[in-house]
């Protein structure tokens, strides 16, 4: 843990940047199958 409050701006930034990352990675990947018909 930084005692600077710059650094612990830049220790926050580094943070939010990890969990964006694995945020990231654990989303599921969508794929559109087909299209939808139209309404008739």
């Amino acid at each position: 843990y930084s005692r600077t409050f710059e650094r612990q701006v830049t220790e926050a930034h580094v943070r939010a940047a990890i969990i964006n990352t694995f945020t990231y990675l654990g989303m599921p990947q969508s794929v559109g199958v087909g299209q939808i018909a139209p309404a008739a």
